[in-house]
């Protein structure tokens, strides 16, 4: 009986792998994963480093990679035999059965888990042509890329560097200027005034076509800007008094959240183009107004038409009751652009940080927004849209051997089971 029932646990186990690994192939690849491989135009190897002795594994990644291979013939997979090629395991630092590595070009990527997003998200560092450099500005109380906080941005920062941006945090005091490589400056929620040098150094870096992240602090007043007033003023950015109020959120959180603001309507903007049915929050936000000679603004984020501006914070509940209250849509971010000599610049202004923060990225569409933002920033408009997760398939899909299996457990097996153990029941009670 207990060697039936180890048996039984035994099949099951193998149900379930078959299941899982499946689950994670799926039958097709993603939309985004086929156009993000129409855009490598070399030879790809990928290595992967598992023994003979395991050709449940070698099965699945054969599948995975064949579905890839549909729509990019140089792809090449070789199983690597790690008893076979102990050098090669320790040159390539390889620490689990089944783990990948790509080559494309002069690159090389890692692979640990085997799934499409996993797999996707490695083409996309591949992908990049150049080393993209984003300095996270620190010492005033900044949110921080590598930080657990509620308030930081280590979650962002681990999804923009699994995608082969390089992140560091940048303190002028220790060094004289921002750094020529760096292909994005990040201004995230400063809390303590910037020295009038420090503000100097980022005027300078934004003549020379510098590109920008800047996200506002919900929690500070439009006239605290921590001493980047004069950075708004020459951005042609106005920071309106008030927050934004949007009985959306009410209605969906009830009357304490209703300070969230729900964006569903976005700018026809390449940032955007792929978010039209998804919905981002902004926990709480202020509104920007934009009027500039020196660059083309487009109002990326709005808030709902029947939001508004509340601009007395200490009404409870909100009312919008006021002259100096002012009736939405309203703007919540700007993607700003203009072109010096033969490169364009780009800048983005978001008027609440806190939806790139630890506590709110997942949030619907926050992800997914923060890496277009950054991809468009970088001018890798190839990775636009390519979502964060992708849909794990819905479908169970089992081969004829498991099929058999399953359908003598189920209609054989368990009956026979449990009419013997009735019987046994009965005996020992005699």
């Amino acid at each position: 009986m207990v060697v039936f029932i180890l048996a039984l646990l035994a099949l099951s186990q193998v149900w379930v792998l078959d299941f899982n690994t499946r689950q994670a192939q799926g039958q097709r690849l993603s939309d985004a994963s086929t156009a993000l491989l129409e855009k490598l135009s070399a030879p790809l190897e990928i290595r992967a480093y598992v023994g003979i002795h395991e050709p449940y594994i070698r099965q699945a990644i054969s599948q995975l990679i064949g579905r890839y291979q549909v729509h990019k013939a140089d792809m090449k997979l070789v199983f690597v035999d790690p008893e076979e090629a102990p050098g090669e395991i320790r040159d390539q630092d390889v620490q689990q059965v089944g783990e990948l590595r790509l080559f494309y070009k002069q690159q090389q990527a890692k692979v640990t888990s085997l799934s499409e997003q996993s797999l996707s998200q490695a083409l996309q560092q591949l992908s990049r042509d150049k080393q993209h450099w984003l300095a996270f500005l620190q010492g005033h109380g900044e949110r921080d890329p590598t930080g657990q906080g509620n308030f930081d941005l280590s979650h962002w920062g681990a999804h923009l560097r699994s995608r082969g941006l390089l992140l560091h945090n940048l303190h002028f005091s220790d060094v004289g200027e921002i750094p020529d490589n760096t292909r994005v400056l990040v201004l995230a929620s400063p809390r303590v005034d910037l020295l009038p040098e420090e503000i100097d150094k980022i005027q300078h870096y934004l003549e020379h076509g510098g590109n920008l992240l800047w996200l506002l602090d919900p929690s500070l007043a439009p006239d605290q800007l921590m001493g980047l007033g004069s950075l708004a003023d020459y951005l042609g950015l106005e920071v309106q008094l008030g927050m934004v109020v949007d009985p959306g959120s009410r209605r969906l959180f009830g009357q304490a959240r209703e300070k969230i603001a729900l964006v569903k309507d976005y700018a026809d903007h390449p940032i955007s183009a792929g978010l039209q049915d998804q919905l981002a929050v902004l926990p709480e936000s202020m509104a920007l107004a934009h009027q500039s000679t020196m660059f083309q603004g487009v109002a990326l984020l709005q808030s709902i038409a029947d939001s508004w501006l509340e601009t007395d914070n200490n009404q409870q509940p909100p009312v919008f009751d006021s002259p100096a209250d002012q009736q939405g849509p309203l703007a919540l971010a700007y993607a700003l652009s203009r072109d010096i000599g033969a490169r364009e610049q780009r800048i983005i202004v978001v008027a609440d940080g806190d939806f790139l923060a630890n506590q709110y990225l997942e949030n619907s569409a926050n992800l997914d927004l923060g890496l277009n933002m950054m991809n468009w920033l970088v001018k890798d408009e190839h990775l636009l849209n390519i979502p964060a997760h992708q849909r794990p398939d819905a479908s169970l899909n089992l081969s004829d051997h498991s099929i058999k299996t399953l359908s003598f457990g189920f209609l054989f097996a368990l009956p026979i089971f449990f009419l013997l153990l009735g019987v046994w029941f009965w005996w020992r009670q005699r």
